[in-house]
């Protein structure tokens, strides 16, 4: 009869909380700065970790351990010790940075039973930017386990308010939650303490486990909750946990790399075929009313998106839900269109001008057809990408499944964005094809519309570990109600959608207005148009979460700045010390004077003139807007 056990990493594992210890053991690492370092030791009740941010304790002593199915361990031993360090840096395919430094000190502690048959490590990496840690597992009798659960830990300060996802797709937030009160959120959490010090925990390297949720003890420690059972033969490692700390949330976007560090180098040699780029899109457009024309899901509403897009200048195109059937029945078959759409025609009419096809395929078609092959002929039609609809469950099989779509898609060199996604790891550094996913509430989702607020949050909880499809840049907002899946009214002026595309990280940029909108507004859309998508330096200029979020992004000797507020609006200074020195030419995009959220949205003033690095900017975004600027070195 099978029984659940409590394994802790102890000297000697017991089966109980209360085990004795035959001895106790500590250690410390420090981070290669010498300004951080972790304490890892061992007491009565089990293996424990403290974090400490400079003389300041970030996460105070919390457990480690596992919770197994059977009673598979016991009198485990640490029999070694190693201590290595790295150094190095490395060129992303695409990012918010050209070189990402790599550098850490790495302790990893193993204990074994007596005839060698379970080998378990505990391995911490000690980073400037911040802390991460693994378990491992190595069992050879019996050859199968499951794990239950992890007894991790998180103490962070218990005076703490939190920012915690409530939604299984990272689509909805609540803010200012006491740390006690947290009940199975979504990673990552963002908290911070009455001292102003700041908080955020994710999970990176996620493969072939289940996702993490923490809920809040009667003490106020955060505890790990595996999102269903993992089942292994052999061997295997969960996901690295990360901690990072800082004075200011804007430390996180800036060295949100940390996550992409801790997972594997790309596997793909021939990396040319993965391109950052901006769609046409035609699912927000669906019901639009243009020259008496009304736009659907049928082949000419289709042919005129994609010949604007050739006329916009832009790389690719979407197709998104219902073009082979309904997308949740597991009848509908993704290697046909339905009669209404003419793929066939509508692909060769994108082969003539260059236009690169990304295709919508829900979950439901991956698990019911042979992927491999459909995936090959999407291939031969010459589709460049796909997107991948409601993955819904965050468990080892849902994240196994989202790993094997992705990894064939890199044998048939197609690019990927999952909607409805687990929480975004950095396993884009692995696989680079992974351009973008969905693990936020995109724009006009169901009958909740973000507000201004939401757009200042969000950057520093979703956006940190990894890019997430917004799919912002409605320009027609006084119309966009007669769509038939836009159910509500945007909050946003029109220089705020703009300023989103470039607030929000993606390398891949979905585009929700019908062409004649973007062309109306042609020179706000040139702003749009003009991002890389890529960048080879990235800086956070204003991030009062909840309040104010500005950022700029550098390619060659251009910068592109953009900025959003809440409802409340906001003036500001801007200083550019942080440029090149020299003369540069400026794009400034304003809200209009009586623009706000809710009245006048799509009003704006555009500026040109020469500015110099030494001098400064005065700013104001209207309610609910934003600004956005374009700077080019003379």
């Amino acid at each position: 009869m099978k029984s659940s056990t409590l394994i802790f990493l102890t000297v000697v594992i017991g089966f109980a909380l209360n085990a004795n210890l035959s001895a106790q053991n500590k250690f410390e690492l420090q981070s290669l700065n010498k300004k951080d370092k972790v304490i890892i030791g061992s007491d009565e009740l089990g293996w424990y970790y403290t974090y400490l941010k400079g003389e300041d304790v970030a996460i105070g002593k919390s457990r480690l351990g596992i919770n197994l199915e059977d009673e598979l361990i016991s009198d485990l031993k640490v029999v070694n010790t190693t201590l290595d360090k790295q150094e190095s840096n490395w060129k992303p395919k695409w990012g918010m940075q050209k070189i990402i430094p790599d550098n850490y000190k790495e302790l990893t502690i193993t204990l074994e039973n007596e005839d060698n048959s379970i080998s378990m490590g505990l391995i911490f990496r000690m980073y400037n930017e911040g802390l991460a840690f693994k378990y491992t597992f190595c069992i050879t009798k019996p050859s199968s386990f499951v794990i239950k659960n992890e007894l991790t830990e998180f103490k962070v300060s218990e005076d703490s308010k939190c920012w915690v996802l409530i939604h299984p797709w990272g689509k909805k937030y609540k803010a200012d939650v006491p740390v006690k009160e947290v009940e199975n959120a979504s990673l990552p959490i963002l908290s911070k303490s009455k001292k102003g010090k700041y908080v955020f925990i994710t999970e990176a390297e996620l493969y072939n486990y289940g996702s993490l949720h923490v809920t809040s003890n009667d003490k106020g420690v955060l505890n790990a909750n595996i999102m269903g059972d993992v089942s292994f033969k052999g061997q295997t490692e969960s996901p690295w946990r990360v901690i990072m700390s800082a004075d200011s949330p804007s430390y996180f976007i800036e060295k949100g790399y940390l996550i992409q560090n801790l997972n594997k180098p790309s596997k793909i040699e021939d990396t040319s075929w993965i391109k950052p780029g901006i769609s046409n899109w035609d699912w927000r457009v669906r019901g639009a009313i243009e020259d008496g024309f009304t736009y659907g899901l049928n082949t000419e509403s289709l042919l005129r998106l994609l010949n604007a897009t050739a006329e916009l200048g832009l790389p690719y195109f979407m197709i998104d839900a219902g073009w082979y059937g309904v997308e949740h029945e597991k009848e509908s078959d993704p290697f046909t269109a339905i009669p209404e759409v003419d793929l066939q025609k509508i692909l060769s009419q994108a082969r003539q001008k260059n236009i690169g096809i990304w295709l919508y395929v829900n979950r439901k078609a991956f698990e019911n057809y042979d992927f491999d092959k459909l995936l090959a002929t999407y291939k031969s039609w010459g589709v460049v990408g796909v997107k991948f609809g409601f993955l819904k469950k965050k468990n080892q099989k849902s994240v196994k499944l989202l790993q094997d779509v992705l990894e064939t898609c890199a044998k048939h060199q197609i690019m990927f964005d999952c909607h409805e996604a687990v929480i975004p790891s950095g396993i884009e550094r692995t696989w680079p094809n992974f351009l973008t996913r969905e693990y936020n509430h995109s724009l006009e989702d169901g009958r909740y519309i973000a507000s201004p607020t939401d757009h200042t949050i969000t950057p520093f909880l979703n956006n940190v570990a990894g890019p997430i499809d917004v799919t912002p840049g409605f320009f027609d907002i006084d119309k966009i109600t007669e769509r038939k899946y836009v159910r509500e009214p945007l909050k946003s002026t029109v220089v705020a959608q703009a300023a989103m595309c470039l607030t929000y990280f993606s390398p891949l940029l979905c585009l929700p207005d019908i062409p004649q909108a973007y062309q109306r507004k042609n020179d706000l859309f040139q702003f749009i148009k003009s991002l890389p998508l890529s960048y080879d330096e990235s800086k956070v200029l204003v991030g009062d979460i909840g309040k104010n979020y500005v950022v700029a992004r550098r390619k060659g000797k251009k910068w592109w700045i953009a900025g959003v507020c809440n409802e409340e609006g906001s003036r500001f200074k801007l200083p550019l010390d942080f440029l090149e020195k020299g003369n540069y030419r400026m794009h400034l995009f304003t809200d209009g004077k009586t623009s706000s959220w809710q009245n006048d949205r799509e009003s704006y003033q555009a500026i040109q003139k020469t500015i110099r690095s030494y001098d400064s900017l005065d700013l104001i975004m209207a309610p609910g807007g934003g600004v956005c600027i374009m700077l080019e070195l003379l």
